[in-house]
This record gives structure tokens, sequence and C-alpha cells, in this order.
């Protein structure tokens, strides 16, 4: 309880210094981590997808594969994103069959089946044969309860065909094969624990150090403000726009989807704050991880008033640059009129949050 008192002490002054801060660097190597306090608490209260959504998989006999879905709590999947194929023959797998899901109800795509806890589903093979390994790919696509949703996922089993009815019987009774991307999420978990331990021992040494007044201001390693500056993006109609042309103001770059259901629930937040707040400077960008048609249709039905980007897939590679090291939606980074990134936020913004970046920065 005393270490998380004063890691809280501790992010409050860095958050009224309102700039990114070098804790203790000398003592430990480690740079500025106030843009990523926001960022890295929401992140570290999640999973990266492969934990979220565990898949393990099995082969019954030469004709039927069992893949078997764990879903962590608090997490659920859209059973309509949910696809499966033989790699690297895409017809060795038949029809599949999914089980019902339990219906939700979202605002914004109305009645939608999930699931939760744990699915089974059986995968016909069309052909395998005895002793075959086979590569099976699973495309699968899900949210947290807290408010973020994941892109498309991908995931590999690799397994082997029975080669007799005795192996079979065997294979009926064998456990499940993990997918090869949940060594990695673990090693993700892990690594998030670390993260977890450093921010807390930093918090300590740097109040008890009695530097936090005389803390050295500094972007974090990786994307700048600078940097994200440079980039540039089209907008729907193809034409490129430099995020630099916005230079000088509060710049809320806004990372969003319209798959991704807590992207859309927020947006209207940002409208409003836009047509406030504007004409003193505020600037609210999106950049689009969708095709132009689809973000710009719903850009319109919003009645969004402020600058859509379309990145694609792609732009979730610049979102991990920028700290969103789960990739998930939606993720926001404020950049201050002097070009400072001064948060990294993963999830939906809150309007008290908004409200006193606003306040700070104008």
């Amino acid at each position: 309880m005393r270490k998380r008192a004063l890691a809280e002490s501790l992010r409050r002054r860095l958050r009224e210094a309102c700039a990114p801060v070098a804790a203790a660097a000398s003592l430990v190597g480690f740079v500025a981590i106030a843009p990523y306090i926001d960022a890295a608490a929401a992140e570290l209260k999640l999973l990266p997808p492969d934990e979220a959504f565990r898949l393990a998989a099995r082969a019954l006999d030469t004709r039927t594969l069992e893949a078997n879905y764990t879903i962590a709590p608090g997490y659920y999947m859209y059973r309509d994103k949910i696809r499966f194929a033989i790699e690297p023959d895409s017809g060795a797998l038949g029809k599949v069959v999914l089980p019902p899901g339990k219906m939700k109800s979202d605002e914004f795509f109305g009645n939608v089946e999930t699931y939760r806890d744990r699915v089974v589903i059986r995968l016909p093979l069309a052909r395998a044969a005895p002793g075959q390994t086979l590569t099976l790919r699973a495309e699968s696509q899900g949210c947290a309860d807290a408010g973020v949703c994941y892109p498309p996922h991908l995931q590999r089993v690799t397994l082997p065909v029975p080669r007799s009815m005795a192996s079979r019987v065997r294979s009926s009774r064998s456990p499940f094969r993990r997918s090869r991307g949940s060594a990695e999420g673990v090693e993700a978990c892990r690594m998030l624990n670390r993260r977890r331990v450093v921010f807390a021992a930093l918090a300590v040494v740097a109040i008890a150090a009695g530097i936090a007044a005389a803390l050295q201001l500094r972007e974090p390693a990786g994307m700048s403000g600078e940097t994200l500056l440079a980039v540039s993006l089209p907008d729907p109609s193809g034409q490129a726009q430099p995020l630099s042309r916005w230079r000088g103001k509060l710049l809320v770059v806004n990372f969003w989807a319209t798959w991704c259901a807590p992207c859309r629930e927020e947006m209207p937040m940002f409208v409003k704050a836009q047509d406030e707040h504007g004409a003193r400077g505020l600037q609210f960008v999106g950049i689009a991880v969708d095709d132009a048609g689809k973000a710009d249709a719903f850009a319109k039905e919003i009645g969004v008033n402020y600058p859509t980007l379309i990145g694609g897939y792609g732009a979730m590679e610049l979102s991990k640059a920028l700290g969103n090291s789960l990739m998930a939606l939606p993720f926001t980074v404020v950049v201050d009129p002097s070009g400072r990134i001064v948060l990294r936020h993963l999830g939906p913004v809150k309007p008290a949050q908004l409200e006193a970046l606003v306040k700070r920065s104008l």
C-alpha cells in the first residue's frame, strides 16, 4: 500500500509538470516515464490477444480437428469474426459450423453473438493423410469489457494427424496443442509485469531521494512528438496530409476504427470538444485503422468536424511506435503546442482527462 501511495504521489507531481520526466535516469538509465504512465497503466490491466483469447487444437482423427478457445474473464470474442483454414492447403478444411454464442446488444452493431469463458469448435477435414502434419490458421477478433478492442488477430497451431485407429483413440484423450503465438503472449505479460515493478521502484527512488522537484524534462526514447508531426497520411480523398500542418496547436491524435465500438462511443465527445475549444487551439485528428470508404461514411454519419486520415491496418504499427504495445483501440496521443507528447492513452478518454488537458495547455 505504501508503494502504491508513493507511486500515485509521483504521478500527481509529474502530471502537474505537464511534461515527460526522466525520473532517476542517472541511477537506473530509464528516461522519461511520464508520457507512458497513462498508457502503461491501461496496458497493465489488459492482456495481449494471445493471452486474452488462448487457442489450442488437436486432431481427433483424419477427418476431424478440434479447436478450443479459452477466453479470459472480462473479455469476449465475436462469433462472426472467427475464421479457420489449413495452411498451405486451404481446401483441406470442410465447412465449419460454429456453436451458437450469447447474444449481445451493441449500441452500434445491433445484436451480435459473442463467446465468453470457453468455446470448443469441431473442424471437419476434407482431406488429410494419416501421419501428416497440419498447420491450423485461425483468425478472430474480440474486445475487453474495459473498453478496448483488438484488431483481427491471427494464430497458428501445428499438429499431427493420427496414423492409426489406436492412435485416434489416444488422440481423443490427448491434450490440446497451443498456438505458437500464445508463448509470445506469455512473454509479453512477463515484460508488462516487470515494467510494473520498474515503475513502482522508480517512484519510490524518486521521492525518497527528493528529486521530484528537480526532474529533467525530456521526451522518452522512441517516437517523439516531432517525429509524429513529420508523419503524413492520406485523407479519404487520397490527398496527403502532414500532421505538421497542425503544429503549434494542442493536437489530439486518435487512432480508431469503425469495428471498434469504444472508439465510436467516444468520438461524439471529441466532436463537441473540437467545437467548443477549436478556436482556442485545440485540434483533433482521427487516424482510421480502416479503409477510406468505411471511415469516411461513419465520420459523416456522426458529423465529425475534424480531419480524418486513413492509416489502414498499417496504422497499428504507428500506434505501437507511439507506445501502444498491445496494438488495441482506441489509442490517443496528445502533442502540446511546443511539440512534446504529453499523453499516451489506451482505451476511451474520459471527459475529465480531456478537460484537464485543455485547462493546462490552452
